[in-house]
């Protein structure tokens, strides 16, 4: 269990660098388009009611501020908190879907962990076969009697004589192709010690009782965030589709096309992170 739960460990702590990597490398193209290109922002004329266009402060979020924000200090300051909003926003929301990644990787990781389990399990019971009795007698049927064949008391006695180990019997395979016969003192009728037996059936017992954990844990987490993934893909899919048109508005190599290229991009990292 210790290994399964350090490889676990081990993918969750590659997918939390990975994510946080691309999230700061997101944050890191967001602020540098920011110093390329107009800095304008679109306002409507009270008189005219046309579009006309003002100069911004070159930020990466368009926001109103109540001092000048255009230079000097207030500038600075206005600049720091808008990077350092959008690196927490960015990785709060981010790290939201590691916890949840996060989850499905320990339960994969215990199914991985049960299949071990179960293959020695699954050896065992191969080895050990189940009794064969001699189906040519079985089948045996009389040409000219219909009813019941009653017993004869020679034929027990002969039986008595000889008593074959294939008949009454069982094969323990990977012994040579020899029978065990049901005669011996045996602890049980598959030739297993009590201290094999008592193995045997604690291994059973901790297989079934961690398949039910792993069922909880699997259902608990359909649970919880079931609802969640499906509200996050069905707006993701709103989302690439508007990013979709906006891509065909795309005319040159400007600010506009690598924003909407990159957002399509960061869009499809977190549809691919789910899937």
């Amino acid at each position: 269990d210790a290994r399964y739960h350090q490889i676990a460990l081990t993918k969750m702590r590659k997918l939390l660098y990975f994510i946080c990597g691309m999230t700061c490398l997101s944050v890191v193209s967001w602020v540098t388009l920011t110093f390329f290109g107009e800095s304008v922002r679109l306002i409507t004329s009270k008189e005219t009611n046309e579009t006309l266009t003002e100069v911004a402060p070159r930020l990466p979020l368009k926001a109103w501020y109540p001092f000048n924000a255009m230079g000097g200090t207030t500038y600075i300051i206005a600049f720091a908190f808008q990077v350092y909003w959008l690196l927490f926003a960015m990785a709060i929301a981010n790290l939201m879907d590691v916890m949840f990644c996060s989850w499905l990787i320990f339960a994969c990781e215990q199914l991985q962990h049960l299949k071990a389990i179960m293959k020695p399990l699954m050896e065992l019971s191969a080895s050990l076969d189940t009794y064969r009795p001699n189906t040519a007698e079985l089948f045996r049927a009389s040409s000219t009697e219909k009813s019941e064949k009653i017993p004869d008391t020679v034929d027990m006695d002969i039986r008595s004589i000889y008593s074959t180990q294939q008949d009454f019997g069982m094969t323990l395979r990977g012994a040579g192709g020899r029978l065990q016969n049901f005669g011996q003192q045996n602890s049980n009728p598959n030739g297993l010690t009590p201290k094999q037996e008592m193995l045997a059936r604690s291994a059973i017992k901790y297989w079934v009782e961690r398949h039910k954990h792993v069922v909880r844990l699997v259902a608990s987490i359909g649970d919880t965030y079931g609802t969640a993934l499906l509200f996050h893909m069905l707006v993701s899919t709103i989302t690439l589709t508007l990013l979709a048109y906006q891509a065909t508005k795309i005319n040159g190599i400007n600010v506009y096309a690598f924003s909407t290229i990159g957002y399509l991009c960061y869009t499809l990292g977190q549809v691919f992170h789910f899937c």
